[in-house]
């Protein structure tokens, strides 16, 4: 066996490996805590659930969805992340506005404390940018990013969270 001729070799190193070996096992049956970078059967052991809402952003270019796999990963999260990202902002405003500033100064408007961009700006400047990724003119534009959650087998759509449109 291997690990004999590793002892009549080199016993420190052999009885460095079997150490390891049987740490390896006994993590493996306690299975709490990962400290190594090799196969631990309680990482793969469980199915694993969608217990919260998942948001899904749907692109619609020229009257044709943006399919995500016709795209890299990174380009993909490139053409989502700014809508995601306005989106997430606008909300933060509102909630921020309503629930501090407009509380505590109630006589005052929005603008003043919330500086975003327009709608209409953000819209034309996601049309260039996304003109740059796809390669291509852009004449229609249509986004939107929808709250899902998984019931019964099926994916069912909680809320509209926000769209864009330049119909």
């Amino acid at each position: 066996m291997w690990i004999c001729d590793v002892w009549r070799e080199k016993p420190k190193l052999s009885i460095f490996i079997i150490l390891f070996f049987i740490i390896q096992i006994a993590n493996n049956l306690r299975q709490d805590i990962a400290i190594s970078p090799f196969y631990s059967y309680g990482m793969y052991s469980s199915v694993a659930h969608t217990d919260s809402p998942v948001n899904a952003v749907f692109i619609m270019v020229d009257n044709q969805q943006l399919n995500p796999l016709d795209f890299q990963p990174q380009v993909w999260d490139k053409i989502t992340y700014p809508l995601v990202c306005f989106s997430k902002a606008k909300i933060w405003n509102k909630h921020l506005f309503e629930t501090d500033i407009n509380r505590l100064i109630p006589f005052v408007e929005s603008e003043r404390f919330t500086k975003m961009i327009s709608e209409k700006e953000f819209q034309l400047w996601y049309k260039n940018y996304l003109e740059k990724i796809v390669d291509r003119q852009i004449e229609t534009l249509d986004a939107s990013i929808y709250k899902y959650q998984f019931e019964n087998g099926k994916w069912r759509v909680l809320q509209l969270i926000y769209s864009i449109s330049d119909k």
